[in-house]
């Protein structure tokens, strides 16, 4: 009388996609351990792949002194760290940021309620 219900649980069991440990196949093999030195030993350049020319090259990506100094300036601010500036303190370019922004945010939410 046992056999039956352990053979209904394990038809249960592989009937849901699952597989039993010992029906499965066995785990593959991870590197060997001279593969795994050699890539370790290998330099790392990060590049981008934004290579569309058949010939080209990716750029490689450098260290930030080999960078001038106002491109770090270059990050736009989100509407959240200039409403926490406050709108008194916000340079003519913040203001000019924040109104963009406000108006993009008036268009998606009237966008929004039109395609409802």
């Amino acid at each position: 009388m046992l056999a039956a219900p352990a053979a209904q649980r394990i038809w249960r069991q592989c009937s849901r996609g699952t597989t039993l440990r010992h029906l499965s196949k066995a785990a593959k093999k991870g590197r060997q351990p001279e593969q795994a030195d050699a890539a370790a030993s290998q330099p790392s350049v990060q590049t981008i792949p934004v290579n569309y020319l058949k010939d080209g090259q990716d750029p490689v990506v450098m260290t930030n002194e080999h960078y001038p100094e106002w491109l770090r300036c270059l990050t736009l601010k989100n509407m959240t760290e200039l409403n926490t500036k406050g709108y008194d303190n916000l340079t003519l370019e913040e203001l000019r940021r924040y109104w963009q922004l406000a108006s993009r945010r008036k268009i998606k939410e009237s966008n929004a309620d039109t395609h409802l």
